[in-house]
């Protein structure tokens, strides 16, 4: 369970059906429930996933043509370093939640939650990869909330919408697939059962979303269903509801 305030509210946070604690919050969240809860607002949650029991090369093979020849040529010849945060130095999550502000604005997307980033950090349970180029800028970010079982990204990003030159942005691409590469094999490592991708569009209208849904596809995995549900536990939360 994650616990933080924000402008003076009091919200929790529980997810894949972990065992809810009882705490006084006003706004009581449920990530990704295996079904319904009772007397809480919930809609339906669709994520693609990776089965991380399987050994690395089913895991690779099980990934499209283009995609494992971007990952290869990654690691033969881009130089790219692969980062990811130390748990007790909270320099590259600083770092990325600036990056992700400067993405999210170039996107018109709404900026970092701090406050939420700072609680999830604080209770261990939030991983921060990057990857850099040759001389050592960043190029793409993960951010991803972990429990014992199962990574599940929150955020990632680039700023590729800032650059012209079509070689740059192929190398952004490329980056991005050699980083969640890095991320199954690092988590597989710490004995995590599952990699989610942190959600699956299941419309047909927006094609930004349906891009992104073709590179969580690049993959390989299978689709989850599950639910979010949300409910106040004051009378505060019932007005902010």
């Amino acid at each position: 369970m994650i616990f933080w305030t924000k402008w003076g509210v009091r919200i929790a946070e529980y997810f894949f059906d972990e065992q809810a604690t009882p705490v006084r919050a006003d706004v009581v969240h449920y990530r990704q429930w295996s079904s319904p809860v009772a007397g809480f607002v919930c809609t339906p949650f669709y994520t693609r996933s990776i089965d991380l029991h399987q050994p690395p090369d089913e895991i690779f093979r099980a990934m499209e043509t283009d995609n494992r020849k971007s990952i290869r040529r990654s690691e033969r010849s881009d130089a790219l370093t692969y980062c990811y945060a130390d748990r007790d130095d909270p320099a590259l999550l600083r770092e990325v939640a600036d990056l992700h502000d400067k993405f999210a604005t170039l996107k018109g997307l709404p900026r970092t939650d701090r406050a939420r980033l700072w609680a999830f950090w604080r209770a261990h349970s939030l991983d921060i990869s990057l990857i850099r180029d040759g001389h050592g800028n960043p190029l793409v970010w993960r951010i991803s909330y972990c429990d014992a079982h199962r990574a599940r990204n929150l955020h990632n990003g680039s700023l590729h919408r800032a650059l012209s030159d079509s070689a740059q942005k192929n190398l952004v691409g490329r980056a991005h697939r050699y980083g969640v590469w890095r991320n199954i094999l690092r988590f597989k490592e710490a004995g995590l059962k599952t990699y989610d991708f942190g959600g699956w569009y299941m419309g047909t209208t927006d094609i930004d979303k349906l891009k992104i849904n073709l590179f969580k596809k690049e993959f390989g995995g299978y689709i989850e269903k599950s639910f979010n549900c949300v409910g106040a536990g004051t009378l505060l939360g019932k007005q902010i509801l």
